[in-house]
């Protein structure tokens, strides 16, 4: 893991010691300074077990800029170990804190994923919702695994759009491999993190996990 931030060490993973607030102002810093690519995952207790059992998932969580706590059990470790100000990064919630935060930097937004109609869905919504979002692009993979070629194309056409934050579905470790690809192509933050299906729910299927990610 890359971020200056505080970690906790829980069985393996590396988990950032942070509070909602300070998690946005995190992300928000990198998305205003270089053009360095980075990813931020979003981790439970479920997501701590994959990595503890899986060393691909474990690698993936590791290599991540920062991994947000999204679970009481982990606040309580970091709290114990004397981040007292560490608490649950909910991500659904922090992804909407994002989007406001961008409808008044002028961050440009490319959503990730979900059914078909989800993404676009959700591009309306938030618009409606921040006043002055920018999300100049969607996309709807198949579900399923992509191929090599696929993924280069996705990568290609948020390469030409250049946004500043590509939030995207959590999924084990599917999402893993596009957030790596971003981060290496130079594109600022993927951030991969629950879409906020509250926003969403007439169109709540497959919007949590995509393999296809």
């Amino acid at each position: 893991m890359t971020t200056l931030a505080p970690t906790i060490n829980v069985l393996g993973t590396s988990v950032t010691a942070l509070n909602p607030e300070a998690a946005v102002q995190l992300i928000s810093g990198w998305a205003a300074g270089d053009n360095t690519g980075r990813y931020v995952s979003v981790v439970d207790v479920h997501c701590i077990m994959q990595s503890h059992r899986r060393p691909e998932v474990r690698r993936a969580y590791n290599s991540a800029d920062a991994c947000m706590p999204d679970g009481m059990p982990l606040t309580w470790v970091g709290r114990s170990r004397g981040h007292k100000t560490m608490s649950r990064v909910y991500g659904p919630d922090l992804m909407l804190a994002l989007l406001e935060r961008a409808s008044v930097s002028g961050y440009t937004n490319f959503f990730v994923g979900g059914a078909e109609g989800v993404a676009d869905e959700l591009k309306v919504r938030m618009e409606r919702r921040f006043p002055g979002l920018r999300v100049v692009g969607t996309h709807t993979p198949p579900f399923r695994a992509l191929t090599a070629d696929e993924k280069h194309e996705l990568v290609a056409i948020i390469g030409d759009l250049r946004p500043d934050l590509v939030p995207a579905p959590r999924g084990l470790p599917a999402s893993f491999p596009l957030s790596c690809s971003l981060r290496s192509s130079r594109h600022r933050i993927g951030c991969q993190e629950p879409v906020p299906f509250q926003e969403i729910k007439p169109l709540q299927v497959n919007v949590y996990a995509n393999p296809a990610l």
